[in-house]
């Protein structure tokens, strides 16, 4: 089973843990298709994480920032774990004023925080929920 999946909708890119820590090669997969992405020019302008608990260690984090370069997401966490809260916190303080944290459940008010049109909730949220059923996370509602 995998402990992460993410998939890109337009200029968002929606990240899934469950319970689990992403393995090496899970987070080095996310980590070169986001390259992959800004390289082609495919803007990543928003990331919404919805982790069950399960985050990158301090490697990882510092790989996704290498991966992001210059560009800088505006991103929703939304975890009840007070590790992934941590880590939030952890890279909130490489980048100031583009972290927010929220509850698990929140996923909509996160939505709203990065600024997705209304209009869009409905189709995202269900990929949202797809995404939980592909690695046995608990759905956030």
């Amino acid at each position: 089973m995998a402990d992460m999946t993410f998939v890109k909708e337009g200029d968002l890119l929606i990240l899934v843990h469950n319970k689990t820590n992403p393995t090496p090669e899970a987070w080095a997969a996310y980590c070169q298709a986001i390259k992959t992405y800004l390289a082609s020019g495919d803007a990543v302008r928003v990331l919404l994480v919805v982790s069950e608990a399960g985050g990158p260690n301090a490697k990882q984090r510092r790989e996704v920032i290498e991966a992001f370069g210059s560009t800088q997401p505006l991103t929703a966490v939304c975890s009840n774990s007070a590790l992934a809260r941590g880590i939030t916190t952890a890279i909130a303080w490489l980048f100031p004023k583009l972290m927010m944290s929220y509850r698990y459940e929140d996923v909509v008010a996160a939505l709203d925080g990065l600024g997705v049109p209304r209009d869009k909730h409905v189709g995202i949220t269900a990929r949202v929920i797809e995404l939980q059923r592909k690695v046995s996370a608990k759905p956030f509602r």
